[in-house]
C-alpha cells in the first residue's frame, strides 16, 4: 500500500518534510532562491498520505470495501460548531479510472470517550461551558449517545472484479490519497462488511429522497436493483414510499386521493415507480401471485350516478330558459370539455402569453427541477405547431375555435383536438394539406394517409412510436385535428352520420350546458370559456379509464427503468443487454413486464415503446384503448372507488370557467413602461351541494352583501363570513397587513420565532358585528386587562380595540390607531362570503420579503436539479455529456434551474453546478408580472361562485 496526496489538507495531520544538509548549507549564501527551491520541492515532491484501515473482499457480482482515513485530533461535533468548524466533514469520494468503483457511501467514524461526561473534570465557568455540561449529563441519564469524537472518515462501495485495484480518495477540499486496495482471503467478513455498506448506503439514499424536490428515479431504482441483485432486504423506508396509505375518512381527503390518480400526480406516479421496480422483493396490493395478474373479470359496472338537479337551480336563478348557444358546441360531443377562445385572435393571445414563460403557464408562478413540457409534446403530436403564416391567415379563415377532449392527462395519453368553425374552408383545408404533407416528407418516420371513420375520409398523420399521431376530419365547415380516434367519431357522430341525429350526442343539447350559457351568456364576450361537462368528468371514473390509467402508469415506469437498468449495466461493463438479459442479470426484477393486458416493452431506434401504447410522453389515448377484461386486484381496486363515490359524491356537478382581458391603459401605480392587462375570472360549478364536499363548505355562514373597508395603506386584506360551533353565529372575520419588511425567511423557524415575527409583523385581526367572537379563541386569547377607550392588553403583548361593534387585535397599538378612523362595514354590489385584495407588490416593502421567500424555495429546487444530475453521473457512471438527454428521457423533461441559470458540469469537482449558483439578483417568476388583485367567494345551496380579479404586466409590447 502506497498512499500519496496533496499537502495541507485541512482533515488530516500535517507532513513534516526533512530539508537536506547540503540544502541548509547553500540557502545560508542565497536565501531567496533557496526559499523559492524549497517552496517548489514541497509542492511537486510526493507526499505519504494518512494510514487509512483498509478492508476489501471479491464477491459476485461485486466485491465490496472499506477505507477508513484518521482524523488527526479526534473531537466532538458540538467542539466543532464551538470553533466554527463545519459540523460534518464533507462527503469522501472515491475514483477509479477503470470506473471499477461503484454506489460509494461515506460516513463520520465516532467513538465514545474514555470516561463519560459525569467523570470529566468540570469546565471552567463561563461562555456556556456548564450549561453544555448539563446538556451532556441529561443525555447521559436518558440513555442516548454520549458525547462522541470524531475519530475519523469511512467510505464504503462496492467494486467489481478480483484483479489488483487502485483507488484515489478525495472531498470538497482536494485529492486526499491514491491507495492500493488489498483483497482479505477471509470471506467470512464478507456478509458483516456487506451488511454495513447497505444500512450506510441506504440511509444516504433516504436522506436524498427526502431532500430531493424532484422524483427520486434513479435512487429509487439503484436501491431496489441491488437489493435484488445482493438478496438484501428493502429498507423501511423504502416500503413505506410504496405503500400508499388510504384515504382518511374526510371527504376532502378521498377527493383528493382520487384526483391525484386521474391527474397523474407525481406521488402516484412514484408509488407505481417503486413498487414496479422492486415488485421481486416488495408486497404489495398492486403485485400478487401471477394468476391474480391475469385479465380474466369482465369490466365492472359503471358508477350509477344521480342526474344534476338543474331544474331547481332554474327555479331558484330565474334562469333563462332559452339562452343563445353558440355553433360550435352543437359539434361538441357531449362526453368532451369544452375550451372556446371564440376568435383566433383569443386563441393567439392566449399561446403568447404561454409562450413568454416556456409555453407552460405554470412557471409564472414558480419553476421546478424538471420542466412539465406536456402541451408542447401534444402540439407537436398533434401537428399543429404554429407557423408565421397560420398566424397571418388563421384570423380570414378561423370563426370561432376550441380546444376539447376527454381528460388532461398530458403526461398519460390525452385524448384531446381542436375544433374550429371555418369562414374559409378551401382555404383552411389547402393549408392543412400542404402543412401536413411537408410534415411527412421531412421525417421518414412519419405517414401520410386515410382512414374512412362513420363514412367520412380522414386524414392520417402518424409515427410508430406515437410521437406523431394526428387526425383531420372536416365535416360541413368544421374541422377537428385530435389525436384520438374515438374523439374524430363522436366528433362526426355530432353530424348525424351512422344514421344517428347528431342532436342526441351534441353538447349544445345538454341541458346543463344550457344552464352553463344563461349563467355565462355570449354577450359577456369571455376571451376564454372553459366547461367541464358531466359526461366528460364521468367519464374520468368510468372502470376502462382508471384501470387503464393505472396501466399505463406502469408502462411510463418500466420504460423508466430499462433505460436506468441500461445505464447500470454499462456501468458494470455490459454493453447492448437486452431487456431479457437485464431480467436475467437483475437489472430489472424477475416480474418485470408482466402485465394483465399483454403488453411489453421494446426498443425502437433510441427510444423505448410500449407495444400497445407507444412511447412514454406520448402513449396513444386512453379513449382509443380497449379495456374488455381485467385482473381480480383491479376489480377491488375500483370497486372501492366506486362504492366510495356512489355513497359520497353521487352526483358529478358541471364547472364552467369565464376569462376576460382588457388592456389598462392607466392607474394608480402605473409604469408606462409596462403594457398592463386586466384578467377577469369567473367560476361557477352548478348545480352545487356543500354537504358532499366536507368540513370547510360547511364553516361558511350565508352570502352577504356587507363587505369591510380597510384602512388605504393595507397592502392585503382577508374577509370572511363565517359561522361555526368555535366561533359561533355568523359574523365578519377579517385581517388586514400593511406594508413591511418582516424578518428574514430563515429566521422564522419554531414556535417562538414565529411568535417574535407576527410581534413585527404590523397587522391586525378583527371581527364585526359580533365582537364576542374573538373571545371564542383558544388559550384565552381574546381576553384581557382594559386600558381605557375600548382598549385592552392581552396575553402575550397583544392589544385588543372594542366598540361601534367591532373587535380588533395587534401586536402594535400603532396599528390599531392608524387603522380605526378607516374601518367600516359597507354595502357591495355583489353577494359574498369571501373577499381578498392584494395589492401592487412591485417597489413595496413587502415584495423583498416575498422574494426572499421564493428564492429560498428555488434555491432548494435548484440544488434538486443539480442532484438529479449528479445522481445520475454518480451512481450509474453516465458521462457527463450524455447525462441531460437521459435525464429528460428518465424523467419525461428536461431538468431546469429554478433561479434560472443552466447546469454544466464542473470537471474539478466532479459536480454538477448551476450558473446562477452566485446569484446576485433574484426576481420571483410571478413578482415579474403580479401587479395586484381580487378575489371573491361565494357558496349558495345550490351553487358555488368564485371571481378572481388579476393586474398582470406583459413581458414585451405586441
Amino acid at each position: 500500500m502506497c498512499p500519496t496526496r496533496p499537502l495541507n489538507h485541512p482533515w488530516l495531520p500535517p507532513v513534516r518534510h526533512r530539508c537536506p544538509a547540503g540544502f541548509v548549507f547553500f540557502a545560508a549564501f542565497f536565501p531567496a532562491l533557496a526559499a523559492a527551491q524549497s517552496d517548489l520541492r514541497v509542492r511537486n515532491a510526493p507526499s505519504p498520505g494518512p494510514i487509512a484501515d483498509i478492508i476489501a473482499i471479491t464477491g459476485t457480482p461485486y466485491g465490496v470495501a472499506s477505507i477508513e482515513i484518521p482524523v488527526d485530533d479526534p473531537t466532538t461535533r458540538r467542539e466543532l460548531r464551538r470553533t466554527g468548524a463545519d459540523d460534518v466533514p464533507s462527503q469522501l469520494r472515491v475514483e477509479n479510472p477503470e470506473g471499477r468503483v461503484l454506489f460509494a457511501v461515506s460516513e463520520i467514524v465516532s467513538a465514545r470517550p474514555s470516561r463519560p461526561a459525569s467523570q470529566q473534570p468540570l469546565p471552567e465557568i463561563g461562555g456556556g461551558r456548564l450549561l453544555n455540561r448539563v446538556g451532556d449529563l441529561i443525555r447521559e441519564l436518558s440513555d442516548e449517545a454520549r458525547p462522541q469524537r470524531i475519530r475519523g472518515r469511512r467510505i464504503l462501495f462496492l467494486f467489481l472484479g478480483q484483479e489488483p485495484l487502485r483507488v484515489r480518495v478525495s472531498d470538497a477540499n482536494g485529492v486526499i490519497a491514491d491507495y492500493d486496495v488489498p483483497f482479505n482471503q477471509d470471506r467470512s467478513a464478507f456478509p458483516s462488511l456487506q451488511g454495513r455498506w447497505w444500512q450506510v448506503y441506504s440511509d444516504a439514499m433516504q436522506a436524498r429522497v427526502e431532500a430531493a424536490q424532484h422524483p427520486p428515479r434513479v435512487e429509487t431504482y439503484c436501491t431496489a436493483m441491488l437489493a435484488n441483485r445482493l438478496n438484501l432486504p428493502l429498507p423501511t423506508w423504502y416500503e413505506d414510499a410504496a405503500r400508499l396509505e388510504p384515504p382518511s375518512e374526510s371527504e376532502l381527503d378521498f377527493l383528493l386521493e382520487t384526483l391525484q390518480w386521474l391527474g397523474g400526480a407525481e406521488r402516484m406516479r412514484q408509488h407505481i415507480f417503486a413498487v414496479e421496480a422492486a415488485s421481486d422483493s416488495l408486497r404489495s396490493p398492486l403485485l400478487g401471485d401471477e394468476a391474480a395478474d391475469v385479465a380474466g373479470l369482465p369490466l365492472p359496472p359503471r358508477i350509477a350516478w344521480q342526474p344534476s338537479d338543474v331544474g331547481s337551480l332554474r327555479q331558484s336563478t330565474l334562469l333563462e330558459a332559452n339562452a343563445k348557444i353558440e355553433p360550435l358546441a352543437s359539434r361538441v360531443p357531449a362526453n368532451c370539455f369544452y375550451i372556446r377562445y371564440g376568435s383566433f385572435e383569443n386563441f393567439l393571445w392566449f399561446q403568447d402569453l404561454s409562450q413568454e414563460y416556456g409555453g407552460d403557464l405554470t412557471q409564472m408562478v414558480s419553476r421546478g427541477a424538471v420542466v412539465n413540457d406536456g402541451a408542447k409534446r401534444l402540439e407537436q403530436q398533434l401537428a399543429s405547431e404554429m407557423t408565421v403564416m397560420g398566424r397571418m391567415l388563421g384570423p380570414t379563415v378561423i370563426t370561432d375555435q376550441a380546444l376539447i377532449g376527454r381528460d388532461l392527462s398530458l403526461g398519460m395519453g390525452s385524448s384531446m383536438g381542436v375544433l374550429m368553425q371555418a369562414s374559409n374552408a378551401f382555404l383552411l383545408r389547402t393549408s392543412f394539406a400542404t402543412q401536413r404533407q411537408q410534415l411527412a416528407s421531412q421525417d421518414d418516420e412519419v405517414t401520410l394517409t386515410e382512414e374512412e371513420i362513420l363514412g367520412v375520409r380522414v386524414s392520417v398523420l402518424r409515427s410508430a412510436d406515437n410521437r406523431i399521431r394526428s387526425f383531420l376530419a372536416e365535416d360541413d365547415g368544421f374541422f377537428l385535428i385530435s389525436n384520438s380516434r374515438s374523439i374524430v367519431q363522436d366528433f362526426l357522430a355530432t353530424g348525424g352520420h351512422a344514421g344517428k341525429p347528431g342532436v342526441e350526442n351534441a353538447l349544445s343539447e345538454t341541458e346543463t350546458f344550457r344552464v352553463a350559457r344563461a349563467l355565462m351568456p355570449l354577450d359577456r364576450d369571455d376571451t376564454i370559456f372553459v366547461y367541464l361537462s358531466p359526461g366528460m368528468l364521468q367519464g374520468l371514473l368510468a372502470p376502462e379509464y382508471l384501470i387503464e390509467l393505472r396501466r399505463r402508469m406502469r408502462s411510463d415506469a418500466d420504460i423508466r427503468l430499462v433505460q436506468l437498468a441500461e445505464r447500470a449495466a454499462i456501468a458494470d461493463g455490459i454493453e447492448a443487454a437486452s431487456i431479457d438479459a437485464l431480467v436475467n442479470q437483475g437489472y430489472l426484477p424477475k416480474r418485470f413486464d408482466l402485465r394483465p393486458d399483454g403488453s411489453g416493452v421494446f426498443r425502437v431506434g433510441e427510444r423505448m415503446v410500449d407495444s400497445m401504447r407507444g412511447g412514454a410522453g406520448s402513449f396513444v389515448p386512453i379513449a382509443d384503448v380497449n379495456v374488455e377484461t381485467i385482473t381480480a386486484e383491479e376489480a377491488r381496486w375500483y370497486e372501492q372507488i366506486s362504492s366510495d363515490y356512489e355513497q359520497r359524491f353521487p352526483r358529478l356537478d358541471p364547472i364552467m370557467v369565464g376569462i376576460r382581458r382588457e388592456v389598462i391603459e392607466d392607474g394608480n401605480d402605473f409604469d408606462p413602461r409596462e403594457r398592463r392587462e386586466r384578467v377577469r375570472v369567473d367560476a361557477e360549478v352548478a348545480p352545487w351541494n356543500p354537504a358532499a364536499y366536507g368540513w370547510w363548505a360547511k364553516q361558511l355562514g350565508p352570502p352577504t352583501q356587507v363587505a369591510m373597508e380597510f384602512a388605504p395603506d393595507d397592502l392585503v386584506s382577508i374577509a370572511a363570513h363565517v359561522e361555526s360551533a368555535t366561533l359561533g353565529p355568523a359574523t365578519n372575520l377579517f385581517v388586514g397587513i400593511k406594508d413591511a419588511s418582516p424578518p428574514p425567511p430563515e429566521q422564522i423557524d419554531g414556535f417562538f420565532q414565529k411568535y417574535l415575527a407576527l410581534r413585527q409583523l404590523p397587522g391586525y385581526l378583527g371581527a364585526w358585528p359580533r365582537p364576542g367572537a374573538l373571545d371564542r379563541l383558544p388559550l384565552g386569547l381574546g381576553q384581557g386587562t382594559p386600558m381605557g377607550n375600548g382598549m385592552s392588553r392581552l396575553l402575550g403583548g397583544v392589544y385588543r380595540y372594542t366598540g361601534n361593534g367591532f373587535s380588533v387585535l395587534s401586536f402594535q397599538p400603532e396599528v390599531l390607531q392608524a387603522t380605526l378612523p378607516h374601518l367600516a362595514a359597507v354595502d357591495a354590489a355583489d353577494p359574498a362570503q369571501v373577499r381578498v385584495r392584494v395589492g401592487n407588490l412591485s417597489d413595496s416593502q413587502l415584495e423583498g420579503w416575498v422574494n426572499d421567500l421564493v428564492l429560498a424555495g428555488a434555491r432548494k429546487s435548484s440544488v434538486s436539479g443539480e442532484a438529479l444530475l449528479q445522481s445520475l453521473t454518480r451512481l450509474l457512471h453516465v458521462a457527463p455529456e450524455e447525462t441531460k438527454a437521459l435525464a429528460r428521457r428518465v424523467y419525461g423533461g428536461p431538468a431546469q434551474c429554478a433561479l434560472g441559470g443552466e447546469f454544466e458540469y464542473d470537471s474539478a469537482s466532479s459536480a454538477w453546478r448551476s450558473t446562477a449558483s452566485s446569484l446576485d439578483a433574484y426576481q420571483a417568476p410571478f413578482l415579474r408580472w403580479f401587479r395586484g388583485g381580487s378575489a371573491r367567494v361565494t357558496q349558495r345551496d345550490d351553487r358555488l361562485s368564485v371571481s378572481v380579479d388579476i393586474v398582470i404586466a406583459r413581458k414585451s409590447a405586441k
